[in-house]
């Protein structure tokens, strides 16, 4: 076995010595898909942030955020870094939520400049969200 450093073995031997590659992957969540744990985070991430945030409000126990969920993180990876997506749970940050009024869950709210811009309410398919952000990215 062969090490560098702090590098992972690259390669394994068969007895015949021919070297036998062995395939590395990691998958790692984007860096523009974030879940806020708290008023501060809330504050650095999406209030100060340099571009566009989607927070999607949501809640374990609801159903349709469930369906949205995936959803909105598939269109938000798609504009590639454009926009950023924080998902805040409302039952863990309840502050959050009594400040910013969120009374129903699903709901999409885009902050631009530390303010709210526009709230998408409700259950929305994919091709729906994907006009709502292009509407407020101007495209």
């Amino acid at each position: 076995m062969e090490m560098l450093g702090n590098v992972a073995k690259l390669f394994t031997f068969r007895s015949a010595g021919s070297p036998i590659r062995r395939n590395i992957t990691a998958t790692a969540k984007l860096s523009y898909i974030f879940k806020i744990e708290d008023e501060r985070e809330f504050n650095d991430k999406v209030l100060n942030a340099r571009t566009p945030v989607i927070v999607e409000f949501f809640a374990k126990w609801c159903n349709l955020c469930k369906m949205q969920k995936p959803k909105a993180e598939q269109v938000v990876k798609e504009f590639d870094g454009k926009i950023s997506l924080a998902e805040v749970d409302i039952d863990e940050t309840k502050e959050i939520k009594e400040k910013y009024g969120i009374k129903t869950v699903p709901v999409l709210a885009v902050y631009r400049d530390g303010n709210i811009v526009k709230i998408l309410p409700g259950m929305h398919e994919a091709d729906e969200i994907k006009q709502f952000i292009r509407l407020q990215l101007g495209e």
